[in-house]
């Protein structure tokens, strides 16, 4: 999924500004935002890039709940990947929990939304370069591009 970054950006601003140091933990193109926000960059600003290799789109989620999960989109109020014990798929009807995947770290080859993550499995990389994103082909970040130049 897409995060973003927009409620975070003015408590950076403020905690830089107060003298604060902060550390911002982020996606290229996310690092590159904040590094944005200044001409040159604040001594108490720490920023660290995570490696991207794209994002795979919504559709494809939406599309994976329905055809996969066979959970109709009228029943899904919100999604989740990380819960305090495990890193799960979880999708929610207002405050319950109607399905949740298996551990992704120790299942990780089982899932198939979770394989758009991991490009260098051979079998999914077919299925990673269609179910991208289309905002990642013009990221100069990503990963993908990065491999290809």
């Amino acid at each position: 999924m897409q995060s973003s970054i927009v409620d975070v950006l003015s408590q950076i601003r403020q905690d830089v500004k107060d003298g604060t140091n902060v550390l911002f933990i982020g996606t290229p193109c996310q690092v590159t935002a904040v590094k944005r926000m200044y001409e040159e960059q604040p001594d108490n600003l720490f920023l660290v890039d995570l490696i991207c290799h794209g994002v795979p789109s919504n559709k494809w989620l939406v599309d994976y709940i329905a055809n996969t999960l066979k959970i109709k989109a009228d029943k899904v109020s919100s999604i989740g990947f990380r819960l305090f014990e495990a890193f799960s798929l979880c999708v929610y009807n207002d405050d319950r929990l109607i399905y949740k995947s298996g551990n992704l770290w120790t299942h990780r080859y089982e899932d198939l939304y979770y394989n758009t993550f991991i490009p260098f499995c051979k079998v999914i990389y077919f299925f990673f370069l269609i179910y991208l994103n289309s905002s990642n082909e013009f990221c100069k970040m990503s990963l993908l591009n990065f491999l290809n130049s």
